[in-house]
């Protein structure tokens, strides 16, 4: 007799846990990054312009450069401070219950190039370009079904995917 698969169950209740435990890496990463750009690089873009000019010229010229140099690090700060409020975001929508399990069938797959480094990205029909890793990704071939985790049912954000291969989900 031969041997059953066995899958892994997926339920609502392990993917809420799985999603919060994200939310949280996320929301802890991005408030550390935001307060060390904040605090440590402002600082330290002021300093050099206030050893660079003299005690004459501090007045007008310590002035824009601050202005220039906070201005130059301004846009590091937004980045780290929009990746805070998207962590936010997701946390509420999960408090609320905005996020839902649908089906997708991958269409192609890809290794790409970006930043010298490769991606792993699978593309599904629906849903579009994910970029994934790891088993999903090896496994992964055109025609499969995946369970995709999304958040905001009005403009839906892929969070988690799992393979039908591997996975059953149970509501």
């Amino acid at each position: 007799m031969p041997d059953k698969e066995t899958k892994n169950i997926l339920t609502g209740e392990t993917l809420k846990k799985e999603l919060a435990r994200l939310n949280k890496a996320d929301m802890r990463y991005s408030l550390v990054l935001t307060v060390a750009m904040a605090v440590v690089f402002v600082p330290l873009s002021i300093l050099p312009l206030y050893t660079f000019f003299s005690a004459e010229q501090k007045t007008v010229l310590f002035g824009i450069g601050c202005f220039l140099g906070c201005f130059v690090l301004l846009l590091p700060i937004l980045i780290c401070l929009f990746s805070l409020v998207r962590a936010i975001r997701d946390a509420r929508l999960l408090k609320a219950g905005d996020w839902f399990v649908d089906v997708d069938e991958v269409r192609h797959k890809a290794e790409e190039l970006r930043h010298k480094h490769t991606e792993d990205v699978l593309y599904f029909s629906r849903y579009g370009r994910l970029v994934s890793g790891g088993v999903a990704f090896q496994l992964a071939s055109p025609g499969d079904a995946f369970y995709l985790v999304l958040y905001n049912k009005k403009k839906p954000t892929v969070v988690l995917h799992y393979s039908q291969k591997l996975y059953e989900y149970r509501e």
